[in-house]
């Protein structure tokens, strides 16, 4: 089931006796490495391709995973969207989910500073110059991204482009994959900030006109 399990072995609390539980993070953690590995091969297109498979494979496959996602996505969009539709935009929910963990697996062989241009992470011009000019004037910015997308690779895109900021996330218990996430993510210059620390550092940082990012962990 490739990352569909590597991503319930790293992004759950894992419930049984602690001697399961460790087991269960010690292979999830083994197998990540190995399909960080085989997706740095392969590539984004045919890597996406292959994870969304199985994905699809596993949420169909297992009743609790559609239950929870559905009842996840009934309380987001119920009334907003016809009730039909709400299988079928759970289980794409539920892919993205696994998407997330493909992001940094793929990022972190393949998107370093002479790549990230070609993977769409130029900002554009634009957007540049506000920010550089927030800098001249000694104004604070803030970022922020939402639970879509590869919100992982905020802090790496942003340090690609020349921009510094202080990120704040939330530590992950599984510390392997906590200290895998830290490393692709700070790969870009950024100063990561766990969430304990947010409060303190994040108004030194916007009383220098620095920038903060928030990552959506």
């Amino acid at each position: 089931m490739g990352s569909t399990i590597a991503t319930f072995t790293t992004n759950t609390h894992m419930r049984g006796t602690p001697r399961l539980a460790r087991s269960l993070v010690a292979i999830g953690n083994v197998y990540r490495r190995l399909l960080t590995a085989v997706l740095g091969i392969i590539g984004p297109r045919a890597g996406y391709a292959v994870t969304a498979m199985l994905a699809r494979l596993l949420y169909r496959a297992f009743e609790p995973f559609r239950e929870r996602s559905e009842a996840q996505c009934r309380a987001a969009l119920g009334g907003r969207v016809p009730s039909e539709d709400i299988p079928r935009i759970a289980e794409q929910g539920f892919i993205h989910r696994i998407w997330n963990l493909a992001d940094l697996m793929l990022a972190d062989r393949l998107l370093h500073p002479g790549t990230f241009a070609r993977y769409g992470g130029r900002i554009a011009e634009r957007e540049m110059d506000l920010m550089r000019e927030a800098r001249r004037r000694g104004r604070p910015v803030i970022f922020v991204t939402a639970y879509h997308g590869p919100f992982d690779l905020l802090p790496v895109f942003l340090g690609f482009n020349g921009i510094r900021a202080g990120v704040i996330y939330r530590p992950h218990p599984n510390a392997d994959y906590d200290a895998f996430r830290r490393r692709v993510r700070g790969r870009g210059g950024c100063e990561l900030i766990p969430v304990q620390r947010a409060a303190e550092r994040v108004g030194q940082l916007l009383a220098g006109g620095g920038a903060v990012a928030i990552v959506a962990d």
